[in-house]
């Protein structure tokens, strides 16, 4: 969390997030009757600086084939950065959480201890992950989990106790960050060419299970349409919706 912003447009592309109306109220109906269909409205604009966002049902087209994901309720705030990622937070009393979805373009941190992004991994979400749970640094679980209808791997993970202890954070991927108070879920997708890392982290490690409870259908909810004509859209699939100790994390 608390991620530096980038200093490029790494992909020239424009976010627009747009906001559609819910189903409006149904008139009174037998109980067998069918509810009524919802009514397309039209599509606002996301607005920015991080500002309210009402219940609905939301478009992204800045990771190229455009992303849709559903708000069941209020108390979420958007923002993001064109080009690179968009990012849902949450107050959770004196704490926050944060849910991103973010484009990878392969270059992490060698040593997660100091301040750069100096080292490089392959461009799949497979070989991202590998490097991710790989990391000395933190303290990590996996559960195997599918997303769009394809295996996927939930990484659940926490900092270990003065794991840098000359630096504040931990340094991980171009543009992200994690301190030690915090606790990350993490999924990476393949998504055409493009590797597509989703995170919910919250600020105090103890506050990720019930940020999940929100966050987590979010996830669940996400679709990203075709690449091309007749091509299958990928919608996000049910994943744990548990938090750390549910899978067999160190406790924070």
């Amino acid at each position: 969390m608390n991620r530096p912003r980038r200093s490029r447009l790494a992909f020239g592309v424009v976010l627009c997030l747009g906001i559609v109306p819910g189903v409006a109220s149904a008139q009174s109906a037998a109980p067998s009757s069918p509810p009524a269909a919802a009514s397309p409205g039209p599509t606002l604009t996301l607005p920015v600086d991080s500002a309210p966002l009402a219940a609905g049902h939301y478009s992204s087209g800045v990771f190229g084939p455009a992303l849709t994901f559903d708000l069941a309720g209020d108390g979420w705030r958007g923002d993001e950065t064109p080009g690179q990622f968009l990012e849902l937070s949450r107050q959770m009393g004196d704490s926050s959480g944060v849910l991103s979805v973010s484009l990878f373009d392969g270059t992490v941190a060698t040593d997660p201890c100091l301040p750069v992004v100096d080292g490089q991994v392959d461009l799949t979400a497979a070989a991202f992950t590998t490097w991710f749970t790989g990391l000395a640094s933190m303290s990590s679980t996996t559960t195997p989990t599918t997303f769009a209808g394809d295996s996927a791997t939930q990484v659940d993970a926490t900092v270990l106790a003065d794991a840098c202890p000359n630096s504040p954070f931990l340094m991980l991927w171009d543009g992200f960050r994690l301190y030690p108070s915090e606790a990350m879920r993490m999924i990476a997708i393949d998504q055409g060419s493009q590797v597509i890392v989703i995170t919910a982290e919250t600020v105090q490690s103890t506050d990720l299970p019930d940020f999940l409870d929100a966050a987590q259908p979010v996830i669940d909810s996400m679709v990203f349409a075709a690449a091309g004509p007749g091509g299958p859209a990928s919608t996000g699939s049910p994943a744990s919706s548990g938090g750390p100790g549910s899978s067999g994390s160190p406790a924070p």
